[in-house]
């Protein structure tokens, strides 16, 4: 299933003069939550980019921004979910508080030095150098206060360098570069997005 960011964004047209807590309809929250199950396990840019342009719309309210990262942070943590997806998901986290930032910034400040060793303990040795990559630039982009980037990365500081990993540490992730631009809001932009999603 393909979900179109066009559907979960339409109902949320707020004019500068209406209500910022206006609260985010289950519906939404449903097909972002498909968004999120449609990333799998690679970091697709031009999914993380729709997952970050919707996080956008909902980035200035606390409540709404709480329930969006939740649809995120959900299977990050939940055990029964492969490994392989877990890293995708650290990426489009990192894409929402680098990019879209927001009441997201201070959500993950609070939250990522509970998810980021359980994420750790999980994945493989090349997993948790990217997730060691992308805490250092969070510290490069001063994208948290020092004290809770330290708090954060506790597992990279604190951990033994080589814990034992089990089961099939191969994967294919790279950097990926990840920007939210304006044109998402463009018709011809969400189909465009459509057409380069892989069923």
């Amino acid at each position: 299933v393909v979900v179109s960011i066009e559907r979960v964004r339409m109902s949320h047209t707020t004019s500068p003069e209406e209500d910022d807590d206006e609260l985010i309809e289950e519906e939404q929250l449903e097909e972002y939550r498909e968004m999120v199950e449609e990333l799998g396990a690679f970091p697709d840019k031009v999914k993380i980019n729709s997952l970050s342009a919707v996080a956008e719309d909902f980035g200035d309210s606390k409540k709404n921004a709480e329930a969006i990262y939740k649809c995120l942070r959900e299977p990050l943590v939940n055990p029964s979910i492969s490994r392989e997806r877990k890293v995708p998901l650290v990426y489009a986290i990192d894409s929402i508080v680098k990019n879209v930032k927001g009441e997201y910034v201070k959500i993950v400040e609070t939250d990522a030095k509970k998810w980021m060793p359980l994420v750790y303990d999980v994945v493989g040795t090349k997993e948790r150098d990217i997730l060691k990559k992308v805490w250092n630039i969070w510290r490069q982009e001063g994208v948290f206060p020092e004290s809770s980037w330290k708090e954060i990365g506790s597992c990279f500081t604190n951990s033994p360098a080589a814990k034992p990993v089990t089961g099939n540490t191969n994967n294919t992730l790279g950097g990926v570069k990840r920007l939210v631009s304006k044109p998402f809001h463009s018709k011809l932009a969400v189909e465009a997005v459509v057409k380069n999603r892989t069923l």
